[in-house]
This record gives C-alpha cells, sequence and structure tokens, in this order.
C-alpha cells in the first residue's frame, strides 16, 4: 500500500479505493449500456433510462482516474524537484497497458462474429443487428487492430464498438508528455504550484472551447444528437476525440495537483480543502440532475470526480472516508477495478451475443430486467477476470518504473 501522502506513481504500485472506483465505473457502464441495449419493444425503458443516463457517465471517471494516475508523477517532478518521467519507459508501458488485452479481444470477437462490422445502416452504432457480424474487410480490421479507427467517420464505431474510448486515452498518453514539460519548464518562472495546475488549466480551457464549438455545431446543424454524437460522421470524430473530451481529464489531473499541494501542510488546512473539495462533489452531483439530457451532464460529472478524487486521496482522511475507502477496497469493487480493462473491452460483445442469440434476454419488466443485468454480468466478469490472469497480468509484468531512482524516498513517502 502507499502512503496518502504520495503522488500516485505510473506503475508498480496501487493506491487504496482507486481499484474499487475503476470496478464501479466498469459495473456502471456495463449494467447501463445493457439496460440500454436489451430493453424490449414495450420494455421497462421508461423505468430505468433515467438510470442507465446516469450509469452510462461514469465512462468520466475512467478519463479522470488517468488523469489523475498518469499525472502524479509529473506533479512530483514539479513541486518536490524530482526526476521526471523517462519518455520511452512510460509509453513502453501505455502500449503493455493497452495493447495485448485490446488485440485479444478484438480477434476473438472478429473471429466468433460479434464485431461490428460497419456503422452505415438504418440506425447508429448499438441499434441494428445487421451492423454486427465478422470484422473481414482487411483495412477496417487493420484500423482497429492499431486503433486508429476513431480517426475517420466510416470506421469510427467499428470493431469493438467501445473501442473508440480507447483512442481518446492513447492520444492522452501521447499530450501528457508534453504537458509534464511544460510544467518543469514553468516551474523554473513560477511558484511550483502554478506551474503544475497550468497545464491541466490549459488543457481543460481549450477542451470545454472545442465542446462549446461543437454543441453550437450540434445546435445550428438541424440533425438529431444521436446521429452526429453516434453516427458516421466527422461530428462524432470530433465529439469523441481529445479535443472534446479532454476536458473530463484535465479534471483528475487539476485533483492530483490538489492531494500533492496538501501532502505536507497541517491537519487544519487540509480540513479547509476536504470541505472545499466536498462542496465541489456535491455542486457535480445538481449539476448532473440538472444537465440530464445534455452533453454538459459530462462536464458536471467531471465536476463531481474532481471533488471525489481529493476526498477521497487527501492525507489524513476522517473516519467517514475511511469507511469509503473500506467499502470500495472490499472484494467485489477491487476484484472487478483489476479487472475493469477487460471486463470493458468484452461487455460490448457479451451484451450483442446475447441480443442477437438469446431472445431470453431481452427484459419488458423490471423483475426481466434483474434478470437479464445477471445473465450478463456473470458471463462478463469471467472473461474480464480470466483476460487479467492471462493477458493483462503477464504484459504488465513487463513493464518497467519510468520514474528514475535518483534519490531515495523521504520517510514519510515509503510504502
Amino acid at each position: 500500500m502507499v502512503d496518502s501522502t504520495r503522488p500516485p506513481p505510473a506503475t508498480g504500485r496501487r493506491m487504496d479505493g482507486m481499484d474499487g472506483l475503476r470496478g464501479g465505473a466498469a459495473l456502471a457502464i456495463m449494467i447501463g449500456h445493457a439496460s440500454l441495449l436489451l430493453v424490449g419493444p414495450v420494455g421497462a425503458e421508461a423505468v430505468v433510462g433515467k438510470l442507465t443516463a446516469i450509469l452510462l457517465q461514469s465512462l468520466t471517471l475512467f478519463f479522470a482516474l488517468s488523469g489523475f494516475l498518469l499525472y502524479g508523477p509529473w506533479v512530483a517532478a514539479i513541486m518536490r524537484g524530482r526526476a521526471a518521467p523517462q519518455i520511452p519507459t512510460y509509453i513502453r508501458n501505455r502500449i503493455l497497458r493497452i495493447y495485448p488485452a485490446h488485440t485479444f479481444v478484438l480477434i476473438a470477437a472478429a473471429i466468433i462474429g460479434i464485431t461490428v462490422k460497419t456503422t452505415d445502416g438504418p440506425a447508429p452504432i448499438g441499434g441494428h443487428p445487421s451492423q454486427f457480424g465478422h470484422l473481414t474487410d482487411p483495412v477496417t480490421f487493420l484500423a482497429n487492430l492499431f486503433l486508429v479507427q476513431g480517426w475517420f467517420p466510416s470506421t469510427i464505431f467499428t470493431g469493438l464498438g467501445v473501442s473508440w474510448s480507447l483512442i481518446t486515452e492513447f492520444t492522452f498518453y501521447l499530450v501528457l508528455p508534453f504537458l509534464g514539460l511544460l510544467g518543469v519548464w514553468l516551474a523554473r518562472r513560477l511558484p511550483p504550484l502554478v506551474a503544475a495546475l497550468l497545464p491541466p488549466l490549459l488543457m481543460l480551457v481549450a477542451c470545454s472551447i472545442s465542446r462549446y464549438a461543437y454543441s453550437s455545431y450540434v445546435s445550428g446543424s438541424g440533425r438529431s444528437v444521436e446521429e452526429l454524437h453516434s453516427g458516421s460522421t466527422w461530428a462524432a470524430v470530433w465529439y469523441r476525440s481529445i479535443a472534446v473530451q479532454g476536458d473530463l481529464i484535465a479534471f483528475g489531473m487539476i485533483a492530483v495537483v490538489l492531494v500533492s499541494a496538501h501532502a505536507a501542510v497541517g491537519d487544519r488546512r487540509t480540513a479547509h480543502t476536504r470541505r472545499a473539495a466536498w462542496a465541489v462533489l456535491l455542486a457535480g452531483l445538481v449539476g448532473i440532475l440538472a444537465t440530464r439530457g445534455t452533453d454538459w451532464i459530462s462536464v458536471a460529472t467531471g465536476v463531481t470526480c474532481l471533488g471525489l478524487l481529493v476526498v477521497l486521496r487527501l492525507p489524513h482522511p476522517p473516519r467517514h472516508v475511511g469507511a469509503m475507502v473500506r467499502v470500495l477496497e472490499s472484494p467485489l469493487f477491487r476484484l472487478t477495478g483489476e479487472w475493469s480493462y477487460s471486463v470493458y473491452l468484452w461487455h460490448f460483445v457479451v451484451i450483442w451475443f446475447f441480443r442477437l442469440h438469446v431472445d431470453a434476454a431481452t427484459y419488458t419488466t423490471l423483475g426481466g430486467w434483474a434478470v437479464s443485468m445477471v445473465m450478463v454480468c456473470v458471463p462478463t466478469l469471467i472473461l474480464g477476470a480470466l483476460g487479467f490472469r492471462f493477458i493483462e497480468a503477464p504484459a504488465m509484468r513487463r513493464k518497467h518504473s519510468s520514474t528514475p531512482a535518483a534519490e531515495p524516498a523521504r520517510p514519510a513517502d515509503r510504502p
């Protein structure tokens, strides 16, 4: 375990509660997609629809966690004068984290015929069985294999369907060293806290402007939001890219700066920050309710994630925060968090397998919804566990620390 005063490392050590957050997000996304795609023609969509819209926002938590965990070593370099991460090793580690599991699931899904072969058709992705089958087109397959399908309207949602987010994630991996180096350069001229905050703030502002521009374009286009968000359009490429989604990652980056800034201060100042973080968290939750049905619900969720991460990771946690961490460290959330990446890759495949081949998986009542959720969650979690055990874990054992051990850790920083 890592002391709560230490900024999160890029590899090698786990932080209390973080796997649990991933696990909760993975379960929410899986249940949200299953609820959306398995509802019957006269089903219970009116009952679960509101819940589904909120559950699917859990992807924002994945983005925020990436910003929080990966920007941490750069924050240590900026604010504490530690060695900056070694960029080639960092990129190698990120490739090992993303590609092995994605490649395996993509090939397996293509063989069994549960890949998205085209986004052209009578409905956007997720809406029609004719869009699914064996991924036989070599260009589309290679685009998915190398995770560039999201750059083109004709292939953006092909393959595993949900893997568009991996492109946003991997783009962030490539952008992060430039942001980190900017922070290191600024630290020679500005106070360390300001230097660490400026890169994520710049990212937040730039991506928020892009999100607003996209929203304005959608409002004036005369086309449906569903078609532009999820169809074969350049608007979908824009919307799903880091240019729009990057503000959600920036919230996590800001959170780790705030946590690191309070690592060495007294309990009183940390208590003030914790109260402010609770206020941000609650404001974000109110924002989620107020913006439901609009694109800005993602931003409200990002604000909520910022507050939540600061609350959980500030040093000297009070008793109620410790209780939250213990819940997140329970076997259900912790193990699902370890398996979350494979669960995320497999869940859409499992849902569509049931939708195409098992009529009983489609629900029309609340009781049927519960049965359908169990039918989806059990095999997906099993596949996720196997994927972690035999694909992800061996790949991660080949990772190396991207932060040089230039000086010994201070006593308070040691595990």
